[in-house]
């Protein structure tokens, strides 16, 4: 072969090969990474990659989305208790008062079911330290002296009782076994004045009636 056939061969390109990813950019600026860099970066976004695509498959939120969400239910959870830590709020409206106090009325009973089941005149004659009086009004009398005519005004106090932090640790502290152990707990408790579930009822039908 000639002088001029031979770099003429020489010139010709190779057999085609992929470009590494960044070999442009590399070629460009004059830098080249390091052969742990790359194949390191290569790794990293393959493992995002794969991870992106198993959360896709299964369902999972990212957790960026779930952080905020988990948030708004624990300051939900936590508000509904905390608005149980004393009576509702009155205001100059009567009709606005009785709206408050069966929205309170409720979020009670309902704390209380959750825990330990719908009550019954002879869940209530159960408990420990309470009194039973049958006649025309069955009267069920609380530890602390305060006399209820409904058992839905107890399940409001029960209610009440668990939204108190004390009423928290103690639970935390004694794990109730079940519904049964969990009124055991609660039936001690003292009825809060402020937001004596009897007295409010009595003023409720007051609002109800001006409303």
């Amino acid at each position: 072969r000639s002088a001029a056939s031979t770099a003429a061969l020489a010139a010709l390109p190779g057999p085609a090969s992929a470009a590494a990813p960044g070999a442009e950019v590399e070629a460009a600026s004059g830098r080249k990474r390091s052969p742990l860099t790359a194949v390191g970066a290569a790794s990293a976004a393959a493992a995002a990659g794969l991870s992106r695509r198993k959360q896709a498959e299964e369902g999972v939120e990212s957790t960026a989305e779930v952080g905020p969400a988990r948030k708004r239910g624990r300051q939900a959870k936590e508000g509904a208790s905390a608005t149980l830590l004393g009576p509702p709020h009155e205001t100059a409206d009567y009709g606005e008062n009785y709206r408050a106090y069966v929205k309170w009325q409720d979020e009670a009973v309902q704390a209380c079911r959750q825990r330990c089941g719908k009550l019954g005149g002879k869940e209530v004659q159960t408990l420990p330290g309470w009194t039973f009086h049958a006649g025309t009004f069955a009267k069920y009398i609380s530890p602390c002296g305060v006399e209820f005519r409904y058992v839905m005004d107890i399940e409001t106090h029960f209610g009440c009782v668990l939204a108190r932090p004390e009423t928290a640790a103690r639970i935390k502290r004694e794990k109730p076994d079940g519904p049964g152990a969990m009124l055991v707990l609660l039936a001690g408790a003292k009825v809060d004045e402020r937001a004596n579930p009897v007295k409010l009822r009595n003023r409720a039908k007051t609002w109800k009636a001006q409303s």
